[in-house]
């Protein structure tokens, strides 16, 4: 099983040149390591589901605040972030959750590995406070 959790971080962060989907942040190491985790849009231990589009490449904020249900992605593909089940601030607006929404997620150039619309419909319906 660990090969192939490592086969599905490997496909989805490397899809999107290991830039975070949501804030479009990217950094690398010079030793290969990712800021950007391979997060699944319906989660694994209920899915049993490794295939890349059941993934999305997210920095570690952006994974913590998806898996709470604070934001989710529809089917066009456009953030929608949940109002009055969080307080956020910091030195930029611009690098506030709030400020994402109606943006647009950042997708692999190939669209064979954008987000499968059926995971991103059960996270809008399961995980998403705003549901």
């Amino acid at each position: 099983m660990a090969g192939r959790e490592a086969r599905f971080r490997v496909r989805v962060i490397t899809a999107c040149n290991y830039t975070c989907a949501l804030t479009g942040y990217r950094l690398t190491t010079i030793t290969a390591g990712s800021i950007v985790d391979a997060a699944h849009i319906h989660e694994f231990r209920d899915s049993r589901n490794n295939d890349p589009r059941n993934g999305i490449a997210l920095c570690k904020n952006a994974h913590w605040t998806f898996d709470q249900g604070l934001w989710t992605i529809p089917d066009d593909y456009r953030i929608i972030v949940v109002v009055g089940h969080f307080a956020e601030a910091g030195p930029s607006h611009l690098d506030l959750l709030g400020s994402r929404h109606g943006r647009r997620l950042h997708l692999p150039e190939d669209k064979t590995l954008w987000p499968d619309p059926i995971h991103l419909a059960w996270h809008c319906r399961t995980r998403f406070k705003g549901a």
